[in-house]
């Protein structure tokens, strides 16, 4: 039986810090279950800012709609049922193992079930992000990717509507990035949205449906990678040459050339070249 689609919008984002516009009227379109939607951009883009704000976290202009519903104008107990927010890392407590943290967080989703119900939740979800074999460990002993995968059980434990991750793979070895990956691909067929930000363009070319391009606060593409991931675009956003390579089995690559780097010495103040 599949999963009904659900839809999610953002429409008119602002953003200010004081003065500073750091989201300047972001539209995030048709949001569907059943894809993968990656945001990338360069650093200071925005990105973390406008995930944060989609969730409620920080202060924003505009709406977030899902199901016919703002979601910044509910409350913040209801809200925090629907969605689900990873951040790049979490606080590790003292003395909290990594099944508790996983357990307290399947609590805040409802007391109407049984503490044996909520650790068979936690265990079961801990085996599901393949990090099993760290639950009886310290969230303070482990490593910024186990923390991490930690932090992704946490999040999945609680069956959001709307999932929303800020670089769910910076801090992950290669197998665990395609794992946690295949991972999230599987959960949006369940009928969950999932949005997360990315900096890594490969895995975004490779696993993202749906692609936002965040420069300077706007988006300035949106589609299909093939559609957005391209030479004239990156070079503009990044100062970088690039080139698409296909490989036999039809997979695309993205090639980044070499940069044109200056090694000579710069002149100091005495013009030598001493600093």
């Amino acid at each position: 039986m599949k999963s009904e689609i659900s839809a999610l919008s953002v429409r008119g984002f602002h953003v200010h810090y004081g003065h500073d516009k750091i989201i300047d009227g972001v539209d995030l379109l048709d949001i569907q279950s059943g894809k993968l939607t990656v945001i990338t951009g360069s650093n200071g883009a925005g990105k973390s800012t406008l995930l944060r704000a989609m969730s409620g976290l920080t202060r924003a202009k505009g709406t977030v709609e899902w199901n016919g519903c703002d979601l910044l104008m509910i409350g913040a107990h209801a809200r925090s049922k629907l969605i689900g927010f990873m951040p790049q890392s979490i606080t590790a407590s003292k003395g909290l193992t990594v099944l508790e943290s996983v357990i307290i967080a399947s609590q805040t989703l409802t007391s109407a079930i049984s503490t044996v119900k909520h650790e068979e939740l936690a265990l079961s979800t801990l085996e599901r992000v393949g990090i099993l074999n760290l639950a009886m460990k310290k969230l303070s002993s482990l490593s910024g990717g186990q923390r991490q995968l930690a932090s992704l059980a946490q999040s999945l434990v609680r069956k959001p509507k709307i999932l929303l991750l800020d670089e769910p793979t910076s801090a992950l070895d290669l197998r665990y990035q395609m794992e946690v990956m295949a991972l999230l691909k599987s959960v949006t067929l369940s009928g969950c949205i999932v949005i997360l930000v990315l900096h890594d363009l490969i895995l975004a070319s490779n696993w993202a449906d749906h692609l936002f391009f965040l420069h300077g606060g706007h988006i300035v593409g949106a589609g299909h990678p093939k559609e957005v991931l391209t030479s004239s675009l990156l070079e503009q956003i990044y100062g970088v040459k690039t080139s698409i390579a296909r490989t036999a089995e039809g997979t695309e690559h993205l090639v980044i050339h070499k940069l044109p780097i200056d090694i000579t010495p710069k002149e100091g103040k005495n013009g030598n070249g001493q600093i």
